[in-house]
């Protein structure tokens, strides 16, 4: 992706995935959110959001999630993560952020 970038994080067990830090400099471009839960899982999900990586809260619409979704942050926040319990299966969560 030119003059951009992708970050990945990927849970098979109960737990938090590790932060991943915006860019404010391309945050203006937008911030995409696809989270892929494998085929037959039995897992519920939450995107979580942060201003100081200590202080989280819910994404408006991925929170309590059983199933493949997207979408992307309308405002800004300085860190992402991924908080799942998970039963059985994966949960991937891809951010895109484009822009120079």
């Amino acid at each position: 992706m030119s003059g951009g970038y992708v970050r990945t994080v990927l849970l098979s067990a109960t737990g938090v995935s590790n932060s991943i830090k915006i860019d404010f400099r391309r945050f203006h471009f937008g911030v995409g959110i696809i989270v892929f839960v494998s085929v037959g899982a039995s897992l519920t999900y939450t995107v979580q959001v942060s201003g100081d990586n200590s202080n989280w809260t819910s994404h408006d619409t991925l929170s309590n999630q059983t199933v493949s979704a997207n979408s992307n942050l309308a405002y800004p926040v300085s860190y992402i993560r991924l908080n799942a319990t998970i039963v059985s299966g994966t949960v991937q969560m891809t951010i895109m952020q484009t822009g120079n």
